[in-house]
Parts: C-alpha cells; sequence; structure tokens
C-alpha cells in the first residue's frame, strides 16, 4: 500500500504538462497578518510558531467537505470521523489529542465543558462560514491558559468583505441525504460593519457502527446562528461583538442506552475593546458561554466566563512587551451533582527582531486554580534567516492541562486528588522559498512529552494519575511549488511515533502519511483540484494495527460570472474500504454538488 500511494502521486506529478520553471508564487502569503501566534497581529514572516494559515481560496479549491476533512489534509494533522456526518470525531495536532487543542471560533471557545474530556466539536461550525483557519502547533499554554496544551486551532469566520449591503447564499447537497445551506447578509461601511448567518444541514448518513445489530443509519441535524459586528472610531478603539448560537441532534450507535441520539444547543457572546495609546495597543474581551447537552435520559449543563485584558508595549521599533490577566470560571450541572471552579492568570512576554534576519519570543504564564492549585508555562522561540530560501526556527514550549469537572467531580468515576497533565514540545524548523522547486518548503522534526497522564482505570474506569511519560516524536515536511503557469501542486508527509507508559502505540493516530493535491487552473473561471492521501501504521483502541488505505478525491470549480459559481466534488472515487477505528463505518464514494451566488 506505501508503495502504491507513492506511485499512484508519481504518475499525478508527471502527467500534468509543466512549462518550465517560468513563475514563482508570489510572497503575498508570507506577508499575512495573524493573530493566534501572540494574540497581537503579527506576520506571518515574524514568527518562530510552526503555524499553518488556511484562507477561503484554500477551502474552496480544497476537496473537503467539513472541518475535519480538511484538517486532516494538512502536515502534521490527522483528523477523522468515526462514522458519517456530525458524528465523533477524532483529531490530533502532532501526537496532542483533542482534549489538549483548543478550537477558538471569532476568538471564542465553544468546548463543552460537559463532557467528559473538556472539547470542542468540529461539526460546530461548517465550511461555509469559514473565511480563514490559523493552526497553531504544540504546546500554547504561556498564550492560551490550560484549554492549549498541544496546540491552538483559530477559526475566523466571513464578515463583509466590500462596503454597503452585501448577500450571498450557498449551497451544497449529494450523498447520504446530505444538504448544508448558508445565507450570508450584512452591511459595511468606513465606521462598522454588521453581518448575520445562518446555516442549515442534515444528513441522513450511515450505520456509524458495522454490527448487525445496529444497522441502521445514523442521521445528523443542525442549525447555526451567527451575528457579528464592529465600529470603530477617530480615537483609534475599535469594538467587536459576536453572538452564536448552535443546535444539534446526532443520531449514534451504542449500547447504553435505548435512545441513541445527543442533542446540544450552545450559546455564546462576546465583546471586545481594543484602543492603541501611543506605543500601546489593549485590548479587553468578555465571553460568556452556555452549553445545554442531552444523552437519552440525562441533561447536562455548563457554564463559562472568560476576562481577557492584555496589552502589548512597543518598547522599540523592533520590541514588544507583553502584560496581561486573565480570569476564567467554570459551572457544571447534570441535576445530581453540581461542580464550580475557577483560575486568574498573570502573562507576560517579550517578541522582536534583533536586526532584519534575527528574531525571538518568549512568554510566560502564571496560573492560579481554586481546585488544582498553581501551574507555569513559557514558550521559547527564535528564527534566523539566512536567506531566502533557507530560514532555521528553534522552539521550546510547554503546557497543561487541568482535569475536567468531569474528571474530578463525577460521582461514580471521578477523583477529586488528580492533578494536571503537563506537556513540553522542543522543535526545529527549517523552511524557505527556492527556484529548485519554484515554490517554497518546509521541514519540522519535534519531539514531546505528556507527564502525569489523566488515565481511566480498566474495570472500574475510575480516573486516576498515570506514572510514566507519553513520548511523541515526528518529522513532517510540505512543499508547495508552481508547475508552469497553470498547475499548483501541494504535497506532505509525516511520521509520528507516540508510546504511552502502558506500551500503548498510535492509538488512532497515523505513524506514517502522505498527502498530496494538484490544482490545474484552465481558464480564470475553471480549475480542477485532484487530492490523494495516505495513512498506516494507527492501532484502534485495544491496541491492534489497523489496515493502511489511499483516498483519491476529485473538486471542480466553475465560475458562470462574477456572482455565481458552482463545484462538484467526488470523495473516495475509487471506493476504498477503510476503517479509522475497529468496528467504525468510513464514507463509500461519495457525490456532492454546489453553488454560490452573491446578491
Amino acid at each position: 500500500m506505501y508503495t502504491r500511494a507513492l506511485f499512484l502521486f508519481f504518475i499525478y506529478m508527471v502527467s500534468i504538462p509543466s512549462n518550465g520553471i517560468t513563475e514563482t508564487i508570489p510572497d503575498d502569503k508570507l506577508l499575512r497578518i495573524l493573530i493566534t501566534p501572540n494574540r497581537f497581529q503579527t506576520k506571518l514572516n515574524q514568527t518562530a510558531s510552526n503555524i499553518i494559515v488556511i484562507d477561503k481560496t484554500d477551502i474552496e479549491n480544497s476537496n473537503s467537505n467539513s472541518l475535519s476533512e480538511i484538517l486532516d489534509s494538512q502536515a502534521g494533522i490527522s483528523s477523522g470521523n468515526q462514522g458519517g456526518v456530525g458524528q465523533t470525531s477524532s483529531y490530533f495536532i502532532q501526537g496532542f489529542e483533542k482534549k489538549y487543542v483548543s478550537i477558538l471560533i471569532d476568538g471564542v471557545s465553544y468546548a463543552d465543558n460537559t463532557a467528559t474530556q473538556s472539547e470542542t466539536y468540529l461539526n460546530s461550525i461548517s465550511l461555509d462560514e469559514i473565511e480563514r483557519i490559523e493552526i497553531l502547533k504544540g504546546p500554547q499554554g504561556s498564550i492560551y491558559g490550560s484549554s492549549a496544551a498541544g496546540g491552538v486551532i483559530s477559526i475566523i469566520t466571513k464578515g463583509n468583505s466590500k462596503k454597503g449591503i452585501n448577500t450571498s447564499f450557498q449551497t451544497n447537497f449529494g450523498s447520504y441525504g446530505t444538504i448544508s445551506s448558508t445565507l450570508n447578509t450584512g452591511y459595511s461601511s468606513e465606521k462598522w460593519d454588521l453581518n448575520l448567518s445562518v446555516n442549515g444541514m442534515h444528513s441522513d448518513g450511515f450505520s456509524a457502527k458495522n454490527s448487525v445489530e445496529e444497522e441502521e443509519n445514523d442521521s445528523f441535524n443542525s442549525t447555526k446562528t451567527s451575528l457579528k459586528g464592529s465600529i470603530k472610531n477617530d480615537d483609534n478603539l475599535k469594538v467587536f461583538a459576536t453572538l452564536r448560537q448552535i443546535d444539534s441532534k446526532t443520531q449514534y450507535d451504542n449500547s447504553w442506552t435505548a435512545n441513541d441520539f445527543n442533542k446540544l444547543r450552545q450559546t455564546a457572546g462576546s465583546i471586545k475593546f481594543e484602543k492603541k495609546i501611543n506605543k500601546i495597543d489593549s485590548f479587553i474581551q468578555l465571553a460568556k458561554q452556555r452549553t445545554v447537552r442531552q444523552f437519552d435520559t440525562y441533561q447536562y449543563y455548563g457554564d463559562t466566563f472568560n476576562f481577557d485584558f492584555l496589552n502589548q508595549y512597543n518598547i522599540s521599533s523592533n520590541h514588544n512587551l507583553t502584560i496581561g490577566f486573565e480570569y476564567d470560571d467554570e459551572k457544571y450541572n447534570d441535576k445530581t451533582l453540581r461542580a464550580d471552579k475557577d483560575r486568574h492568570s498573570f502573562v507576560t512576554g517579550v517578541n522582536g527582531n534583533l536586526n532584519n534576519n534575527l528574531g525571538y519570543d518568549f512568554s510566560l504564564r502564571k496560573e492560579n486554580d481554586s481546585t488544582y492549585g498553581s501551574q507555569k508555562s513559557t514558550r521559547t522561540e527564535a528564527y534566523y534567516l539566512f536567506n531566502p530560501s533557507l530560514r532555521l526556527a528553534l522552539s521550546n514550549s510547554t503546557g497543561f492541562r487541568n482535569p475536567s469537572l468531569y474528571e474530578t467531580f463525577e460521582s461514580t468515576y471521578g477523583t477529586r486528588t488528580l492533578t494536571p497533565e503537563t506537556t513540553q514540545t522542543k522543535r526545529i524548523t527549517i523552511s524557505g522559498k527556492t527556484k529548485i522547486i519554484n515554490g517554497a518548503y518546509s521541514l519540522n522534526a519535534y519531539k514531546s512529552k505528556i507527564s502525569n497522564l489523566i488515565s481511566a482505570a480498566s474495570g472500574t474506569y475510575i480516573y486516576y494519575n498515570a506514572d510514566g511519560d507519553t513520548n511523541i516524536s515526528g518529522i513532517e515536511g510540505n512543499i508547495k511549488s508552481k508547475l508552469g503557469k497553470k498547475v499548483v501542486s501541494n504535497f506532505g508527509f509525516v511520521t509520528t511515533h507516540k508510546k504511552t507508559s502502558d506500551n500503548k502505540k498510535n492509538i488512532l493516530l497515523p505513524r506514517y502519511s502522505i498527502s498530496g493535491s494538484l490544482n490545474y487552473i484552465f481558464n480564470k473561471d475553471f480549475n480542477l483540484n485532484t487530492n490523494l492521501s495516505y495513512s498506516e501504521g494507527s492501532y484502534d483502541t485495544s491496541k491492534v494495527e489497523l489496515p493502511s488505505y489511499t483516498l483519491v478525491g476529485l473538486k471542480a470549480n466553475y465560475k458562470i460570472n462574477n456572482k455565481t459559481k458552482f463545484n462538484l466534488s467526488v470523495v473516495n472515487v475509487f471506493e476504498e474500504d477503510y476503517v479509522v477505528n475497529r468496528n467504525y463505518n468510513t464514507s463509500g464514494r461519495a457525490v456532492y454538488l454546489g453553488f454560490k451566488t452573491d446578491f
């Protein structure tokens, strides 16, 4: 299978006629403004952080039909559904599973703190709503706290791209009775803007499990409503506000309850004030979220509140000092148990450039939790630009994950003496842009460690802190190049080795993976994207190795005029019979048709 994957990708590469190295990929992507690395505006080429940026053009050209699928196409990230649309997703960033990853939507966390391990569901947002995704790999505890012990995925939703009234409608439908429609409408002026987004989705799905007893289709339904706006004045004051509600119902296969469905409602709102006074950039953000989850006849209620106050002082033209304070409060209620805890954190850091080629970043967080006491996390990074074709970056970052409210306070399985897990990653990155490949490349090597791992005891399922460490090491590479004037290729490979103290290896995590895509631009109105992915070396939860597999997909985009676009995608073209977890089904060949129109 490994040889087959390489051979198929080689065929794709050599079958496309190249007009020679006549153009290079422009530098605009290196100059993109980011928010994620330190929560203030930063240029991509002025940070040593290991970050991926996916913009709306990347999303439109990809063959992905969900957030899970587009994350899985990125080097160093593994994601897969255990069943159809809306089913449980497992996702990893460089070997750190989802409980160590913080997902933000417009700067607000939508993690369900009533879940066994606080997590954000990937079906919380549809691709139709997304403007940009920023993925920050490795522990980010010093910047984002205990929820980001393994990385951060920051999602920015669509707003108004031009002045005046803007309205668009987008719909996609296809296999398994799936349909998703999104309406975006809003108004933008020099001083303020307001945008409303409404998304509805339904999928008949297919049976999540492949057992004979549970072969009925497991459907998924959701509605998402989002309102966001901003206003600014002449005194460098900007105010941003968001309000978002997610309702979903997921059917699934299990043996614990008679009613195999999960209903979820999450409502969150935030307001953020940004002010620039001379050399100081400051912001204050307040966010509140409410989660109501129904599992069979059980009801769970969760509430979170977050207050952020962060300041960046420009010491000189090339150096910045960051000082901030954060307060968080969490509540949990399942009608039989009530739990409440809060924490406050102090953040400081310095970053900048010593010259045009050398940059640095150091940050420190001290967090005090009412239940788990005091924790510290740091991030130390530096980069040196030898020349445009060779850039070296080094990083040593740490993080921690506090036990979830369920792990600590649940009456049967919880343990109140649990202590936080700690994480650490050491990384070296070589990257650059060269005419040899007519594009850009990056190569990362990293070594990570998870200590004080929280596990569930076999038989009793009572949570405890395990002895020993979980060790993760890996190498990932990516090459993006232009083949002639009409073809852009993207190739990535990853090898990840993960082993727990009890000798569990790569559970649901591929040891080797390859991804590649070719985007053929026929003209300004039509392009065809072909993608391939290969996975090998993952194990199921019983420590039995899963079969390797290769998937091929196609997507065509056609622009009828300046306001209307059509797309056609085919998933799993060769109908590969594959699994991401034992006894769970995955999608066969599927076809989806979509269109978008602007009014």
